[in-house]
């Protein structure tokens, strides 16, 4: 909970008017960006698909998280990096998970365990809910996933906002 009482306390001196100014230029909401590899020249995986609905995500409400990727080569086990960052106006971040998690470990969460088959398609949801205490802001991320030979798997770049309710139309 100070975490968030400390992230709505930057989002406020750092803003511009309130502290969520996602109509003042600042932020653009309007689309959930992700790009596969990174800029990486080769990968040994592809994400066909990756979608979030709703969006952007609500604050308090449930969203529901749908991909699929296509493995070149087996892996039998792997590292994932995450990195997330509240973006804040201007080009300031502000670090809010920075770590490596086991990929098997995730997969199988997913329902496809390692070893993850090549030439095969995985397909996946996830769905949970936006906690009620997070400020509207807009997420900046990196998942980059390593294979048991610390082989380049896929990296994914993303974005997304989280807003009010009063905020999403859809709602």
């Amino acid at each position: 909970m100070e975490l968030f009482i400390v992230l709505l306390f930057l989002v406020s001196q750092f803003s511009s008017g309130s502290t969520h100014s996602f109509n003042n230029g600042d932020f653009n909401c309007s689309t959930f960006y992700w790009t596969n590899n990174c800029g990486k020249s080769k990968v040994l995986a592809k994400i066909e698909h990756l979608q979030i609905v709703p969006y952007p995500l609500v604050i308090g409400h449930d969203y529901h998280l749908y991909g699929k990727v296509k493995f070149d080569e087996e892996i039998t086990s792997g590292d994932m990096m995450v990195s997330l960052y509240m973006k804040l106006p201007g080009e300031k971040k502000i670090a809010l998970v920075n770590e490596v998690i086991d990929f098997c470990d995730l997969t199988k969460q997913i329902h496809f365990p390692c070893p993850l088959k090549p030439n095969r398609y995985y397909e996946w949801q996830k769905s949970d809910t936006i906690p009620d205490v997070f400020p509207p802001m807009l997420l900046e991320g990196t998942f980059n996933v390593t294979d048991q030979n610390k082989r380049d798997v896929w990296c994914v770049k993303f974005s997304f906002c989280t807003v009010l309710p009063n905020e999403n139309p859809e709602v």
